[in-house]
């Protein structure tokens, strides 16, 4: 069984001409952007994990700090592994290689990926020397396999053909291609549619792996899977829970797992880890969804965009002291924003290339009127606050940066990766 090809519009139609009608059917010419995928066998996808010599950052998505060990995931790639004792002068010390990479989370020195379809553990008790030592076959569902192997990319192609145009069709389907009339669809798509006993790590409000209570969580699109990790070396799958649609980030607290999707924010109950179960749910209109929480209220960014199919850019804030019954207290205006972190009284919220803002949240209903920082100098996607150190660690499209935000209010630059182009 062949998979189809997928194609979206992305160019006006540039040549139109009519040759005339001759009862009542007509032909015209039409251009598409044909989107055909780009495959990798399952053999070279398995084969090609391990370690590798430290390279610069080129595509940064999320983070994750372990001790004094900070992780950037190379989209799709792998993962930067990087010496963290000296917040002013982080140094890169290797590379693991990861196709197919977006998340991560460790647990008593084993750190858990996805790769592709699959889920990868590797035992890093030596961080600089990963050892992969388990792997888990066919666990993420969303990506597509074939007789040529993985959908990995998608590569464009422009094509002109001419069409009957009497049946005012959008698209034409064959066997192996969709492609889309950009004329009449009036518009473009940019892109086409992851407490303990032991020592844990900390992800960022983008995450879609988390640890919590000696378990392992993971959200696709639609999911929520559990995992035991009594044998922390070879997690146990122990259940999958169906959420909803779009599912984007999870984020653990104490009892609970707040889980962000595209057109809501739900709250399971994790008093049994291994089974949680849904208490609550807050909805809102369509729009890209992380979430993170301080016991009393959720703190929820939405943001416009193509991939999110939305149009909001605000900061909600929830109250969940019933978490049964979460409700909207107050709705904040922000440029675009994304990942955030709460740490005491203070919130710290991405707001993509308007960069990292600092808020007082000790009043939820004055948090606007009460931002003490607004750093423009860097472009934020996620950010961690990292407890007991006053340190915030930032990831964005131009690098990582690393701020001592002991005062809030004049937090002070550490250290910078910067992105290569």
């Amino acid at each position: 069984m062949r998979t189809a090809k997928f194609l979206i519009p992305v160019l006006a139609v540039l040549a139109l001409s009519l040759s005339g009608c001759l009862k009542d059917t007509c032909h015209e010419k039409r251009t598409y952007t044909i989107y055909e995928p780009v495959y990798r066998s399952v053999e070279s996808i398995r084969s090609e994990a391990g370690i590798q010599a430290p390279r610069e950052l080129h595509r940064p998505g999320k983070i994750y700090s372990y001790g004094h060990w900070l992780l950037i995931n190379e989209i799709r790639e792998g993962i930067h592994i990087i010496n963290n004792s000296d917040p002013a002068s982080p140094a890169n010390v290797a590379f693991l290689a990861i196709p197919g990479n977006g998340d991560m989370a460790i647990y008593d020195d084993r750190l858990y990926a996805d790769s592709y379809m699959d889920l990868v553990v590797f035992d890093i008790t030596q961080m600089s020397q990963p050892l992969l030592v388990h792997r888990i076959e066919d666990q993420f569902r969303q990506w597509q396999l074939s007789e040529e192997g993985v959908v990995v990319d998608y590569r464009a192609t422009e094509e002109t053909l001419d069409m009957d145009c009497s049946g005012g069709e959008l698209f034409f389907m064959t066997e192996d291609r969709i492609a889309f009339d950009a004329s009449a669809s009036g518009g473009s798509a940019e892109s086409v549619p992851i407490p303990v006993a032991k020592a844990a790590g900390m992800g960022g409000s983008m995450a879609r792996f988390t640890i919590a209570k000696d378990h392992f969580y993971v959200v696709d699109r639609s999911d929520l899977y559990v995992f035991g990790l009594q044998q922390p070396q070879t997690p146990q799958l122990l259940a999958v829970h169906p959420v909803g649609w779009n599912i984007e980030t999870i984020f653990p607290y104490r009892d609970h797992l707040f889980i962000g999707s595209e057109t809501g924010m739900y709250i399971f109950d994790n008093a049994q880890p291994a089974h949680p179960t849904l208490l609550g749910l807050f909805e809102h209109a369509r729009a890209c969804d992380p979430v993170v929480t301080d016991g009393q209220y959720a703190y929820v960014t939405l943001r416009d965009g193509t991939e999110c199919m939305g149009f909001l850019n605000q900061m909600d804030v929830v109250d969940i002291a019933d978490p049964a019954h979460p409700r909207l207290i107050k709705s904040y205006i922000m440029t675009h924003p994304m990942g955030l972190a709460v740490r005491g009284d203070h919130l710290f919220l991405c707001d993509d290339f308007a960069g990292l803002r600092i808020f007082d949240k000790s009043d939820v209903m004055q948090i606007g009127e009460r931002q003490l920082a607004h750093m423009t100098d860097l472009s934020a996607y996620d950010v961690i606050a990292l407890p007991g150190t006053g340190r915030i660690l930032v990831i964005g499209p131009d690098g990582f940066s690393q701020y001592d935000a002991s005062d809030p209010a004049s937090p002070v630059l550490l250290s910078r990766i910067a992105v290569t182009p």
